[in-house]
């Protein structure tokens, strides 16, 4: 029994390192299309190659990271990068938010240009993002159990806020 346990946590380890992995990927995704070329095509709503596949990137990985970290509230003793889970779908909406809105194109409009309430509250969470994984880091159980709301709040604040 001891042997499966190990494995279990084994696996759970690998599966959070692999969602913070897809949420970091996804982050720099969005942030070549923010800072590099635009990508979008020359007819009104013709987004970026991959756009599709990094926002279910970014969604699945979310998801699955609320699961794990709820994993880690029935057992925080496991190991793994819980504390990063937050931040770094956090970083996606960042990044998203600065990217180009297809829906202008051919003209190259950012999803953040000319609303500053929206920047102001995609950085609000991000803050929020970040202090729920300090706290994770310091307590790993409440931290846990906090991940999922944050996680939650940014998938709706990227629905909301016109970012993917």
């Amino acid at each position: 029994m001891h042997a499966s346990r190990r494995r279990l946590a084994g696996v759970i380890r690998a599966l959070t390192w692999t969602c913070v992995a897809i949420l970091l990927g996804t982050a720099v995704y969005y942030l070549v299309l923010a800072v590099g070329p635009s990508g979008i095509g020359p007819q009104p709503g013709d987004g970026p190659p991959g756009e599709t596949v990094a926002a279910a990137a970014w969604i699945l990985a979310s998801l699955a990271g609320g699961v794990l970290a709820v994993v880690y509230v029935v057992r925080p003793g496991l190991p793994g990068p819980v504390y990063l889970i937050a931040p770094a779908s956090a970083a996606c909406l960042i990044a998203a938010f600065y990217d180009y809105d297809p829906y202008y194109a051919p003209e190259l409009q950012r999803y953040a240009e000319g609303r500053a309430t929206a920047v102001n509250w995609n950085f609000f969470v991000l803050g929020i993002a970040i202090a729920v994984g300090a706290i994770a880091l310091r307590a790993r159980r409440l931290g846990a159990a906090l991940t999922p709301l944050v996680l939650l709040v940014v998938l709706v604040s990227a629905a909301a806020t016109g970012g993917h």
